[in-house]
């Protein structure tokens, strides 16, 4: 004997895989996370303003914001990176920090 599902079930089913499909493009389109700067984040801004892209005018407390900044994974522009580490000195810093996490 053939057991038929429940036009009810059957709806309820299709709600739930749209509600499902929904929640995970809305996530994709809105990158899923919130647009508010932390205040790692402000603090980063406030220290590369005041560097003006240049290492040498950092007071060492700007510097451990950097570096805390850097431990967290807050992305640091490349050229102030390339500095704070030792690296090959990159370009210097202009313009606004990167968003966090985009």
């Amino acid at each position: 004997m053939k057991k038929e599902v429940s036009p009810v079930l059957a709806i309820a089913v299709v709600v739930i895989a749209v509600l499902i499909a929904g929640f995970f493009l809305w996530r994709a389109w809105s990158g899923g996370r919130s647009t508010e700067v932390s205040d790692i984040g402000q603090e980063v801004n406030a220290v590369i303003q005041k560097a003006r892209g240049d290492i040498s005018k950092l007071t060492p407390e700007d510097r451990a914001v950097l570096e805390r900044a850097m431990k967290q994974g807050y992305p640091l522009p490349p050229g102030l990176q390339a500095q704070l580490t030792g690296g090959s000195g990159g370009a210097p810093v202009t313009g606004a920090p990167p968003m966090p996490g985009r």
